[in-house]
């Protein structure tokens, strides 16, 4: 593979840029929130966040929660005071758009570098012989990492959740690291902020549940920062890998591999080192729990009630305020406030939904077996 350094300059722009298609209006979403896996876009509170529509229409905006709550221009800026999920309708006189992906304010989120309308084509990288990019292989690439750009604010991540496209494996009990790693000066992998291990034998046995690694203590960052995994297992029959969006030449890349500096055809020579995968644009589906300084009680602890699915029935915690049901495309298919403490999801065709419970979110497969 082509080894190209680079700077954090050079990465930012591709990340300014993500858009969300929405009828025949694409948004351009402020720099400073995160795509989500439950659809919505992750902002901070009292912060200016700039949205721009295309052409020359001279729309007008309502934001729902937000000062000032109706805007008019191609290219507006507001802010949210308060914590919650708020819609956006933009309207140029003769027909309204409601965006199908709703703005979730402050608190904490699971983020992202992937796009709603980019979820349906997660999968596996595959190298042939080699085994896959982003898991097992016998290329020398012995750890990956997927950047994400400084949150806005201060903020703290408790957990970091991967999705596997393959998790066939006969090392079941190799240890298999999740780190927060800083930014060095070069824009790789740096210094290691906080790490989390599970053993290969208890990543989740299916491609459409995510597994989640713990850490001891909320890791603080306050720029941006790397989410490392890494090593895979690479003996015989191991066949373990995350999965991906992969991307056009010369779009948005966030994936990093460190290959092995053992002087050979594939290695560096010397100590190992950081690449970026310009050749193959892509971001990993790997997904921390964020969550912004200033509200720490927001922050998931290991004796919190938890949100479960028993495969036909939601269980919920205790007190839900909100129970939200999202298909993968975005659309919110149930909205319930003050829900039953059991929610049956008989009524859904079979698929994967997205479920939010308040601020706890989980990924369900109803009425099938992955």
């Amino acid at each position: 593979m082509k080894r190209i350094l680079f700077t954090i300059a050079a990465l930012l722009p591709a990340l300014i840029g993500i858009m969300a298609q929405s009828e025949s209006v694409t948004i351009e979403w402020p720099a400073e929130g995160f795509q989500s896996p439950d659809g919505s876009f992750v902002v901070p509170l009292n912060t200016p966040l700039t949205f721009k529509a295309p052409g020359t229409t001279d729309w007008t905006w309502t934001f729902e929660g937000a000062t000032p709550a109706e805007v008019q221009g191609k290219e507006v800026t507001v802010s949210y005071a308060e914590e919650g999920n708020y819609g956006v309708t933009l309207t140029d006189g003769s027909h309204t758009v409601s965006l199908s992906q709703s703005i979730s304010a402050g608190g904490d989120h699971e983020v992202w570098n992937i796009l709603p309308s980019e979820e349906p084509s997660l999968s596996v990288i595959a190298l042939a012989w080699y085994g896959w990019y982003g898991g097992t292989n016998w290329i020398d690439m012995l750890q990956f990492a997927e950047y994400f750009h400084q949150p806005s604010q201060p903020a703290t991540i408790d957990q970091v959740g991967i999705m596997f496209g393959s998790y066939e494996a006969t090392s079941t009990n190799q240890d298999l690291t999740v780190s927060i790693a800083a930014v060095g000066s070069n824009g790789k992998p740096a210094d290691v902020l906080a790490t989390s291990t599970k053993k290969v034998g208890d990543i989740a046995q299916s491609t459409t549940q995510t597994t989640f690694f713990d850490f001891a203590e909320p890791v603080a960052v306050d720029g941006p920062f790397f989410v490392v995994i890494g090593p895979f297992p690479n003996a015989s029959g191991d066949k373990v890998a995350m999965k991906c969006v992969r991307r056009a030449y010369g779009e948005l890349c966030t994936v990093y591999h460190q290959l092995k500096g053992n002087g050979g055809i594939i290695g560096p020579g010397g100590g190992d080192v950081w690449y970026r995968n310009d050749d193959d644009p892509a971001s990993f589906a790997i997904i921390p729990h964020l969550c912004y300084a200033g509200k720490p009680d927001a922050i998931a602890t290991p004796d919190a009630p938890s949100l479960r699915f028993d495969g036909h029935r939601l269980l919920l915690p205790p007190a839900t305020a909100r129970l939200q049901v999202f298909a993968t495309d975005g659309t919110l298919l149930i909205d319930q406030h003050r829900p039953e403490a059991v929610v049956s999801l008989s009524a859904l065709r079979p698929g994967v939904y997205i479920v939010k419970a308040d601020q706890r979110s989980v990924k369900v497969c109803v009425g099938r077996n992955e």
